[in-house]
């Protein structure tokens, strides 16, 4: 049995099904995560349907980043650039890891949006790696530990030449971190899909005279983009600004199966901007490592 058996829409959890195996175990679970967001929708008002809308974007905004930057940081690691490599690593598995705190209704948007390094760390373990259902194998949590070690070590301590990526007691980003993001990636996955269906069943009535605009694009913005710190306003890209008038449009949260096709023809494709590319000229795709991981 796979989790992909208790869904219509064709996906791949090879990953999660190797930590949950059972398929009774495998239904708990999904049921569990449905009683969660069951709950959390019957205790909230209809405008919860927007956030939502805006965090299922996020996650899956911050699957793609965890992608693009474990690529940059295959072709930094090429260049013997090891600052970015190691930047680039810690900070794929950083956003990898968010893609699926995203999903969790006990922390809001406001948190989210302000969470440091070691409450997504602790938070992520908690939920995902040492609970009943452990759906992560929590050897993630120390690889985080190591790559945040070795990005600060070349962030303020930068030795006069490489020797960490050797060092017995430290991890081969490139090695391990491909297993580690396919996981978070298919949770993100997992969990897009629960959500999508528990507010398709229980979300209550939107009266759209009531909802303000300013909630929505103060919200979307809290998660989509920094204020500019000389004039104070929210700088959004046209792909932002046109996803934010959708999220008003048409609320409900977006399982990434619907939304990957879209969103895949949006990311780094406009202005001829393309990505990094290897010495041999191949380009990067964080489109296929996405694709290749959930399908």
């Amino acid at each position: 049995m796979a989790f992909q058996d208790f869904f219509e829409y064709a996906a791949n959890f090879d990953m999660l099904d190797c930590l949950i195996p059972c398929d009774k175990d495998q239904k708990r679970f999904i049921d569990l995560w449905k009683e969660k967001y069951k709950k959390y929708i019957l205790e909230k008002d209809s405008s919860e349907i927007y956030l939502w809308n805006i965090r299922t974007h996020k996650a899956l905004k911050e699957v793609f980043a965890s992608a693009q930057l474990f690529l940059e940081s295959l072709v930094a690691k090429e260049s013997k650039s090891w600052a970015s490599f190691y930047f680039s690593s810690y900070y794929s598995l950083f956003h990898a890891f968010l893609a699926c705190v995203y999903m969790l209704p006990t922390q809001n948007i406001e948190q989210l949006s302000k969470i440091t390094h070691s409450k997504l760390k602790n938070v992520f373990n908690d939920i995902f790696c040492t609970h009943k259902f452990k759906i992560i194998d929590e050897s993630i949590i120390t690889t985080f530990s190591i790559l945040q070690y070795q990005r600060e070590y070349y962030s303020y301590h930068m030795p006069p030449n490489q020797f960490l990526y050797e060092h017995k007691n430290n991890v081969k980003p490139d090695i391990v971190l491909p297993g580690h993001l396919r996981s978070c990636f298919q949770l993100a996955n997992l969990l897009s899909l629960i959500v999508d269906s528990s507010f398709e069943k229980y979300h209550k009535k939107i009266v759209k005279k009531k909802v303000d605009y300013s909630f929505v694009y103060k919200n979307f913005c809290l998660v989509n983009c920094s204020k500019h710190p000389i004039t104070d306003t929210y700088l959004l890209h046209y792909v932002d600004r046109v996803k934010l008038r959708e999220t008003f449009e048409y609320p409900g949260p977006i399982s990434f199966l619907i939304e990957l096709e879209h969103f895949t023809d949006e990311f780094g494709l406009y202005d001829n901007t393309g990505f990094p590319c290897f010495a041999n000229g191949e380009e990067t795709s964080p489109s296929r490592l996405v694709y290749s991981s959930i399908y």
